[in-house]
C-alpha cells in the first residue's frame, strides 16, 4: 500500500470514528474500538514527533492500552519529553526511556528534574 497519513489526519480519523461507535468497549482485544484503529493505522503515521495530538484525544485509559500494545519506545518522543514519568526499571524499555532522560538532564541547562524520588518497591 502507498497510503500515508500524518498525525494530525489520524486525530481526525479517531474523532469522527468515535462519535458514533468508536467508544464501545472490545471484548476480545484490548482496549476499544478507536485503540484498534490506531493500532492498524499507527505504521502508516509519517510524523510519530507529533503523535501527542493523537494522545490527547484519548481517554486514559484508552492511552494505557495503547502504551501496552505499541510499547513505550515507540509512543516516547525525546523531542518532547514533557510531563511526569513513572518507570519501572525491571522492564527494558522503560530502562532506556530513563537513560535518554538522564542524557537530556545533564545536557540541558537548568534544573529539569523537580520532585524527583526514586523507590525499590511501587507503594
Amino acid at each position: 500500500a502507498r497510503s500515508w497519513i500524518y498525525a494530525r489526519h489520524l486525530v481526525l480519523i479517531v474523532e469522527c470514528f468515535g462519535a458514533n461507535f468508536g467508544y464501545l468497549k472490545q471484548t476480545k482485544n484490548h482496549g476499544t474500538y478507536r485503540v484498534d484503529l490506531i493500532v492498524a493505522l499507527f505504521g502508516r503515521v509519517v510524523d510519530l514527533h507529533n503523535f501527542e495530538f493523537v494522545m490527547k484525544v484519548l481517554a486514559p485509559s484508552e492511552v494505557a492500552c495503547l502504551y501496552c500494545r505499541l510499547g513505550w519506545l515507540n509512543l516516547y518522543n525525546p523531542c518532547k519529553p514533557e510531563g511526569a514519568w513513572e518507570l519501572d526499571m525491571s522492564r527494558r524499555e522503560e530502562r532506556v526511556i530513563a537513560k535518554t532522560l538522564c542524557v537530556l538532564a545533564t545536557n540541558e541547562p537548568g534544573d529539569n528534574w523537580v520532585y524527583n524520588t526514586f523507590r525499590w518497591m511501587r507503594s
